[in-house]
């Protein structure tokens, strides 16, 4: 792609795309754009980037002021010599690396460089460590040795041992600005894009179908479908316990819309206490009752003529559903002791439930304190005598906050950053594509720049997308603040299982490497599961994270075989 390859000292890129892969080249020079690309402005789709600047920081600060979307955008360095890969800052497009003595290789999917005989993966068990401490905390070492996560919106060079050159998109840049937009402003703001981002992916995608609860998120999805007037259908899953079952706000949501809904319940069958749902990453980060909302998810597709499914997954962390007393914090800094405060403060204790007093307590502590609060690590049935070692660098680095006096925008950021782990999709053997449009960075962008305490205003969470869409959906889903889960599922998992789970983690690789504090794995399990509260959940994800072992341990003693 270069104009003149000799002045190169790195060989020219090959690329392998999947024949519907967009490929998007720059209007001048060398240079391409992996994915889908869409302008900033009118939210339509694009084939080709007009580039402002020659240098390549200048191109993709007018890449990402000037379009947004799921892509790679590979460009050569300023001198020619080598590469530049600038991965979007959505991160929607996973993008990993993988080094041999002779070449770099990127991938979107870590077993296609298994199965074309370019790597025999290991497990790296001290990453595994570190990731189960911190699940929340992704982090640019995965768990599979020699393969690292591309950061979304830094330029990073394609030479040995790489390091970013510059991060070019910073959600401080868009944090907070100066006048911040009023409640009323804010809404708008949001309403439009939201409405343009949804329009934009699903111009292309035929039917698709949408998974509902009658809650506010997947239903804001549902309502900038509608307003686009694309072709969609709705599905939800029940738990035979009636406290997962929202069947009837579902119905209320599909009725308004007039869209057919799918509704199906919960099977144990659909679950493989042996499998992981995250078997195709690099990661374990899924749960194992995600097995059977796949199923039911494939299921519905299918019924429905669908290739693609939009979630409304990552809604509660872009629209800011904080339970903290930061917003308080944030605005007294802000604006100073104002009345306005006390609003606030009336508004976080109705959200959080907790007497004013001790929120106000808790504010004059958080404004006193300068030291930024690191996330407590989960030890629960870890091996805490592991031997020690150095923490990896958050893939994200955004916490580190250039201003202490946001804390409410730091915990905003905070939850951003975790949905991430849980938006990764269905492998490339699927047969729908699942997709969370909640998390497109001209989204993100927008809820970043509207203050914390917006988004708590009257005492309602995610007040501000509330406004946004009031008129676009039935006044039972804008008012409705509780939401169920499949909890009860998870409890029969556990129970049908019990003994499986009990032989499989106390046998099982996790152990055998010091990963697992065995004898309180196996106190747990004389334990009642409803006893065993959150820690039941720990341990289902201990299963997951085996079961993801034991698939790379698979793939890597089958590459061995055939080496």
């Amino acid at each position: 792609m270069l104009d003149d390859p000799s002045a190169c000292v790195q060989s020219q890129p090959a690329f392998w795309v999947n024949a519907k892969t967009e490929i998007v080249p720059l209007n001048t020079g060398p240079g391409i754009i992996i994915g889908r690309l869409f302008t900033r402005d009118d939210f339509q789709a694009v084939d080709r980037f007009c580039i402002v600047g020659n240098l390549p920081r200048a191109m993709m600060s007018s890449l990402t002021e000037g379009y947004w979307g799921a892509y790679l955008a590979i460009l050569p360095s300023e001198d020619n010599r080598t590469w530049l890969l600038f991965r979007d800052p959505s991160g929607q497009l996973p993008v990993y690396r993988y080094e041999t003595p002779d070449h770099i290789f990127f991938s979107s999917d870590v077993g296609l460089l298994t199965e074309i005989g370019l790597l025999r993966p290991e497990i790296d068990w001290q990453a595994l460590y570190e990731h189960l401490q911190m699940p929340t905390v992704r982090r640019a070492r995965t768990c599979l040795s020699a393969i690292t996560e591309v950061s979304p919106g830094a330029l990073i060079p394609a030479v040995e041992g790489a390091e970013p050159v510059e991060r070019i998109w910073s959600p401080w840049d868009h944090s907070s600005p100066d006048p911040y937009p009023s409640f009323e402003e804010a809404a708008a703001l949001l309403r439009s894009s939201v409405l343009g981002c949804i329009s934009a992916w699903s111009a292309a995608c035929g039917t698709l179908v949408v998974p509902v609860s009658g809650g506010l998120d997947s239903s804001i999805v549902c309502a900038a479908l509608a307003a686009a007037g694309r072709d969609f259908q709705c599905m939800t899953i029940a738990t035979r316990d009636p406290s997962g079952d929202e069947r009837s706000y579902a119905r209320q949501l599909a009725n308004y819309f007039g869209v057919r809904l799918i509704e199906c319940q919960y099977d144990i069958d659909w679950v493989d206490p042996h499998a992981s749902a995250a078997a195709h990453l690099p990661r374990p980060v899924m749960k194992p009752f995600v097995q059977a909302t796949r199923h039911a998810f494939v299921a519905a597709a299918t019924s429905a003529g669908a290739r693609t499914i939009f979630d409304g997954n990552g809604g509660d962390n872009v629209f800011c559903f904080l339970h903290s007393s930061a917003p308080i914090a944030d605005r007294l800094m802000r604006e100073g002791p104002r009345r306005e405060v006390l609003h606030t403060l009336s508004d976080v204790s109705r959200v959080t439930g907790c007497p004013m007093p001790l929120l106000a307590r808790m504010v004059i502590k958080q404004t006193m304190r300068r030291k930024r609060v690191q996330p407590s690590p989960k030890i629960s049935f870890l091996n805490e005598a592991y031997p020690p070692f150095d923490l990896c660098e958050p893939l994200s680095p955004f916490l580190k906050a250039p201003c202490e006096r946001q804390r409410g925008k730091v915990a905003h950021m905070a939850l951003i950053l975790a949905i991430q782990n849980l938006v990764e999709g269905y492998d490339r053997s699927a047969l729908v594509g699942l997709f969370s449009p909640l998390l497109s960075q001209p989204i993100v962008e927008t809820c970043l720049a509207i203050p914390s305490w917006h988004w708590c205003r009257n005492g309602v969470n995610r007040s501000v997308a509330r406004s946004a869409f009031e008129s676009l959906l039935p006044p039972q889903v804008v008012s409705r603040i509780s939401k169920a889960g499949p909890d009860s599922f998870v409890h029969e998992i556990f129970r049908t299982y019990r003994f499986v789970i009990r032989e499989i983690l106390l046998d099982g690789s996790l152990a055998a490497h010091g990963v697992l504090d065995r004898p309180q794995v196996e106190a747990a399990f004389q334990t009642d599961d409803h006893a065993l509260g959150e820690r039941l959940y720990t341990i289902l994800d201990l299963v997951d994270a085996e079961n993801w072992a034991q698939s790379w341990l698979a793939r890597s003693h089958a590459a061995h075989v055939f080496a």
